[in-house]
């Protein structure tokens, strides 16, 4: 758990010095869920999971972040170095800007449900791309039957 906070402290930092200088960051997704994919009387499709948040206002997008184990990093005359495993989060998708839920279907290119992930709201200013801090979740992988297979949901884009 202490080395997930310290890689959570990192991301935050970097998203603080990308924004420097912005004095109004846009709002963090809310209400992010996120449960393994399954497609209606397929089962688990294996590989795939269903995101969906509350849309934010004024959002241009948003950013999904991955965390992945890396055992490469940079010297310090910059070459490419083989060190300790660490786990660290990767951009992984953008996804467009959606009302009034924000759903994707995200290819996670294996099964692996143990997956922390992130996701940022991302707006466009004439700096250039703000994002906000980050919002840290993981998959659910019980009651998803329900959920994923409700009707009501409408059209998956």
């Amino acid at each position: 758990m202490g080395q997930l906070k310290r890689l959570a402290l990192g991301i935050l930092a970097l998203l603080q010095s990308v924004n420097a200088g912005f004095a109004d960051l846009p709002e963090p997704p809310d209400s992010v869920v996120a449960v393994p994919y399954q497609a209606e009387d397929e089962g688990d499709q294996g590989g795939f999971i269903l995101m969906t948040w509350d849309a934010v206002e004024g959002a241009d997008g948003y950013r999904v972040y991955r965390e992945v184990s890396a055992n490469y990093g940079r010297d310090e005359q910059g070459n490419v170095v083989e060190v300790d495993t660490q786990l660290v989060f990767v951009p992984w998708l953008t996804v467009e800007a959606m009302e009034p839920v924000v759903r994707v279907i995200v290819a996670t290119l294996d099964s692996n449900t143990d997956t922390q992930w992130a996701v940022t709201t991302v707006q466009e200013t004439a700096d250039g791309q703000v994002e906000s801090e980050p919002v840290y979740f993981d998959v659910q992988v019980e009651g998803i039957a329900t959920g994923v297979r409700a009707r009501s949901w409408g059209a998956v884009k």
